[in-house]
């Protein structure tokens, strides 16, 4: 216990000297670092608020990470190297010292400028200055390695931008509704295609739908500002975008921010000892559920059971057994697929090596027919010797 005391005591003293040598030894290098950290961090803030609204905010965010990309990267890449092209844009080497600024262009923030510049003019404060720099190079490297890592290329995230109001009237807006209608077959039957079609057709000329464009600006919701007054456009007192408006709305329940969050305080503490094999269809069904008591507020102790809802849970109990089943035979099918790669493998493997040993067994044999083939060389200190004792055996 005393050990353990004295250790914690000069752990403490050992705290409190860094906390005075940064508070008055170091004191304009200490300055200088928060105000650098206080004016960098202030470039993502617009972007954290932007997706902190309880709002529809899927339809920007693939513009948003791009454009935040960039901004990030021209702290410390030259601007003639940050391509346009997002496929480019994501496979750029920012560990590339060439593409980098100097240290003295490197963005530093708003409040930080004014005391290395004063810093710079001291001699005395050029030490931590070069080390600054050093590591500030470092993290920028570190940061937009990640960043970079955003999923800019998803094309789902790309084809949610169509929802955009200022999009409208490009030729891409109807392919990128195709492909989300595909995404939910739930929502958009196979059916309701060739009807989707031509509502995306009518959709791109519409001339009262222009209108809306043109009255709606960033500051309003995109649901109730944009797609509900198109919902309610009508031909001869019919819906004029019945498939088009379905589809909308269900991509427009996609939310971000602080939502996200909610819902897993709708959940709860659903992962126990005894939940560990909860998937994700089983998360979603327990959220759907939850959710729904919520809106209704009311208990699951004081719900009541109609007949409906027995028919459901019959049927639900019955599409489960269906999905085990299913998910049995593609575990079987992925464990066989395997089983046949490793068969496979094995047998390239096998044949490999009887490659190899027939070319040794080649060159083995190509040797020793070439030794049979070569004369037997005498040495002549050999024969000499041997005449000798001829001559010796004459003699005697």
């Amino acid at each position: 216990m005393a050990q353990d005391k004295q250790q914690k005591s000069v752990t403490s003293h050992d705290r409190k000297d860094r906390i005075l040598d940064a508070l008055f030894t170091k004191r304009i290098e200490t300055i200088t670092l928060l105000n650098l950290f206080r004016g960098l961090l202030s470039v993502f803030q617009g972007y954290v608020k932007k997706f902190q609204a309880e709002v529809p905010q899927i339809h920007i965010l693939h513009e948003q990470m791009v454009d935040i990309t960039k901004t990030f990267l021209a702290m410390f890449i030259k601007p003639e190297h940050i391509p346009d092209n997002v496929s480019a844009l994501v496979k750029l080497d920012v560990s590339d010292r060439s593409i980098q600024k100097t240290d003295r262009d490197l963005a530093v923030g708003i409040y930080a400028q004014s005391l290395i510049t004063k810093a710079r003019m001291d001699k005395a404060q050029r030490h931590w200055l070069e080390l600054l720099f050093m590591n500030l190079r470092t993290g920028y490297v570190s940061a937009a390695t990640k960043i970079l890592q955003l999923p800019m290329k998803n094309k789902t995230i790309r084809c949610l931008s169509a929802l955009d109001p200022e999009l409208h009237g490009h030729s891409q807006v109807s392919a990128a509704f195709r492909y989300l209608a595909n995404l939910l077959p739930n929502v958009v039957s196979g059916d309701e295609e060739g009807s989707l079609a031509m509502e995306l057709n009518n959709y791109n000329v519409d001339r009262q739908v222009k209108a809306i464009c043109e009255d709606f600006d960033d500051g309003k919701r995109v649901d109730l500002g944009f797609w509900s007054k198109v919902a309610h456009l009508k031909t001869f007192d019919n819906q004029r975008y019945p498939v088009l408006s379905k589809l909308v709305f269900a991509m427009l329940t996609i939310f971000s921010g602080p939502l996200v969050e909610g819902t897993f305080n709708v959940m709860g503490d659903i992962i126990e000892e005894d939940r560990t094999r909860m998937n994700i269809e089983n998360y979603e069904a327990v959220a759907i559920v939850k959710t729904a008591l919520k809106r209704k507020a009311v208990k699951a102790s004081a719900l009541k059971v109609t007949p409906s809802m027995k028919r459901c849970c019959i049927h639900a109990y019955s599409s489960y057994k269906q999905h085990i089943k299913l998910k049995k035979q593609m575990q079987e099918e992925r464990k066989q697929e395997q089983l046949n790669e490793s068969i496979s493998k094995l047998k390239q493997e096998k044949a490999k090596r009887f490659a190899k040993l027939l070319k040794l067994r080649q060159r083995t044999l190509q040797r020793k027919s070439v030794a049979k083939k070569r004369p037997l060389k005498t040495n002549d200190s050999a024969t000499s010797t041997s005449r000798q004792w001829k001559r010796i055996k004459l003699v005697d």
